[in-house]
């Protein structure tokens, strides 16, 4: 009697990472200074070096065969799939603790102005991008960043607007006991 035998396949779409890993236009606190990706300043680079890594470990490289990163009037956006590796199953097993994206890069030209004792910083053009980062359990500098799969999109969403109004709650409790 034959027998037959058929493997599962993976669900490829619930493998596939999708985001951005930049946005222009969008302040952020850096801490001494607020900063802005101007628009375009990454036209120029060659995006096929790029990596992609987890908060900026060069040893938790994801290796993904397929990173594709695309510039787009918002920014920079990026989809892949993610390998069947232990560091990609541990990505699909810890989805819902990624909190965005980052990026390492060498600036080539930048605005500083000081604005009310405030030092603004536009970067207007990026020399070269190294990686991008997966940020798991960090909060990433800028917000507007995301990282989903499409079973995780919403989650992800709820979870960072949740944090950023208990965060926000938290500031303003803060400032009223020192006022």
């Amino acid at each position: 009697m034959l027998e037959l035998r058929k493997a599962s396949l993976p669900d490829h779409d619930a493998r596939h990472l999708s985001g951005w890993a930049l946005q222009y236009d969008k302040q952020t606190d850096i801490g001494d200074f607020k900063e802005t990706l101007a628009k375009g300043c990454i036209d120029d680079i060659d995006l096929n070096e790029v990596r992609l890594w987890i908060n900026h470990k060069a040893d938790l490289d994801v290796k993904p065969d397929n990173l594709v990163l695309e510039l787009r009037e918002e920014g920079l956006h990026f989809s892949c799939d993610v390998p069947d590796t232990m560091i990609g199953n541990w990505i699909m097993e810890e989805m819902e603790n990624f909190t965005g994206m980052s990026f390492g890069f060498v600036c080539e030209d930048e605005v500083r102005t000081t604005k009310g004792g405030s030092v603004e910083r536009v970067i207007t053009k990026i020399a070269s991008l190294k990686e991008i980062s997966l940020l798991h359990s960090i909060e990433p500098a800028y917000k507007d960043t995301k990282v989903c799969t499409k079973t995780k999109e919403c989650s992800i969403e709820k979870r960072m607007k949740e944090n950023y109004d208990h965060n926000l709650a938290l500031a303003k409790e803060i400032l009223a006991t020192i006022s």
